[in-house]
């Protein structure tokens, strides 16, 4: 398949110009072979970190969900639950679940003594009976809990890296856009160990110019992506000199944004 504001090109044959608002798979969904890729796009969640008003999240009972999730895997494969809503239905029903996310927690925060979901009703803002709920820290040295709204970026964004991905069903991809982000050097380390962790079972799609990341996956899993145009081409790292083995990760590295293809970025 080939777009350009001139012609449009599928299976090397021209077809009438279409919508340009809309992308190509969308404009050819009800072609056969373009079906399934439609299909599977159709299923991705974009979720960004949650911000929290003031008074918390807004929640259903946890007892009238109960019954959809026999397991923390349900909990997991569920991406339709916000990041609260899934960590509370993890402590309350699967408490070891729930464990394993605040371990995990603590290693990259030691200071972190607790980690709960605290749930409060506010019959002004909800006079359903549904409630408000939030993700809380309790740190040593401080009295008052830390609502998530309150918390460090990096606290937020391997929270809800941990409460989303833990229980993840396997296949699941993940596209995650500079890694390091919000991260501090204090966390980076565990982030990456749990993300590796979760390699085998789930597909990640990263990019970071962090070097501590670039030294932690193995250039066997790098993909060099060029652009010209419309014209979008992938390879394996192995498929080019300047990643041969010997080298550190972070040389090939340095090696790789010195290509000629990078030169003068996205060609046209």
């Amino acid at each position: 398949m080939d777009r350009t504001p001139e012609r449009f090109l599928l299976n090397g044959r021209a077809i009438p110009k279409l919508d340009r608002a809309k992308s190509a798979i969308a404009v050819l969904k009800e072609d056969p072979a373009m079906e399934p890729l439609y299909a599977a796009f159709s299923r991705c969640i974009f979720r960004a970190l949650e911000g929290l008003p003031a008074y918390g999240f807004r929640f259903g009972s946890v007892e009238d969900q109960r019954r959809n999730y026999q397991s923390a895997a349900d909990i997991g494969a569920d991406f339709s639950l916000p990041l609260h809503g899934k960590a509370e239905l993890l402590q309350e029903w699967f408490p070891d679940a729930f464990a394993e996310i605040k371990e995990a927690f603590q290693e990259a925060f030691p200071t972190v003594e607790k980690l709960k979901v605290h749930r409060r009703h506010y019959p002004k803002l909800a006079k359903d009976g549904a409630s408000f709920i939030t993700l809380t820290a309790r740190e040593s040295g401080v009295d008052e809990w830390i609502s998530f709204a309150d918390m460090s970026s990096g606290m937020q964004r391997y929270l809800s890296f941990l409460v989303h991905l833990s229980f993840a069903p396997p296949g699941t991809v993940v596209l995650i856009d500079e890694l390091e982000s919000s991260l501090g050097v204090n966390c980076l380390p565990a982030v990456t160990r749990f993300l590796l962790s979760r390699a085998p079972d789930l597909q990640f799609i990263l990019t970071s110019h962090h070097p501590y990341i670039i030294e932690q996956i193995p250039p066997t899993h790098w993909k060099i992506v060029t652009r010209k145009g419309s014209r979008v081409r992938v390879l394996d790292a192995g498929e080019l000199p300047a990643m041969a083995e010997g080298r550190s990760h972070l040389d090939r590295f340095t090696r790789l944004i010195n290509l000629p293809e990078y030169e003068h970025g996205v060609q046209g």
